[in-house]
């Protein structure tokens, strides 16, 4: 049986562009690539941006007496080869506010996340806070914080 060059396989499918509508000729020219990539040798990866937070995710403020505003920094490193890029933070509570550099963090840079909990108006007892940070990763990361309110 004899072999075909991928690149011939490629002038074949684009001589016929006329025969075929656009949709069917783009599945059939990324197959094509895709195979002629692979028969090659060569590797279709992507590549990542990647979150490790130096510290914990998870922050308890313990037994405040206070109403005051409460703020934590949830330092992380850009472990990954291409930028990291978070692109929003979602809290579980609107006491709960999450501000972070909307800037790309280079692959080694670090940055922190700045929470805030506003427990003004709350009454005694403990507080759980969660924030979800959602970015150019395969993962959402939770963050959450605690504390305690004693009048």
């Amino acid at each position: 049986m004899k072999k075909i060059n991928p690149v011939m396989r490629l002038a074949v499918a684009v001589s016929n562009l006329s025969r075929l509508g656009f949709t069917a000729c783009l599945i059939l020219l990324t197959t094509l690539l895709t195979a002629s990539c692979r028969q090659q040798g060569a590797s279709v990866s992507v590549a990542e941006a990647n979150i490790a937070f130096l510290g914990e995710t998870e922050y308890d403020f313990g037994d405040y007496s206070t109403q005051d505003t409460l703020v934590h920094y949830f330092v992380y490193k850009n472990t990954g080869k291409v930028p990291l890029v978070i692109q929003k933070i979602e809290t579980s509570c609107g006491c709960t506010r999450a501000t972070f550099s909307k800037k790309p963090l280079a692959p080694g840079g670090t940055d922190s996340i700045r929470v805030t909990y506003d427990g003004n108006g709350f009454s005694q007892g403990t507080f759980i806070k969660g924030c979800d940070v959602y970015s150019n990763t395969d993962t959402v990361y939770h963050l959450r914080i605690r504390g305690y309110y004693l009048p």
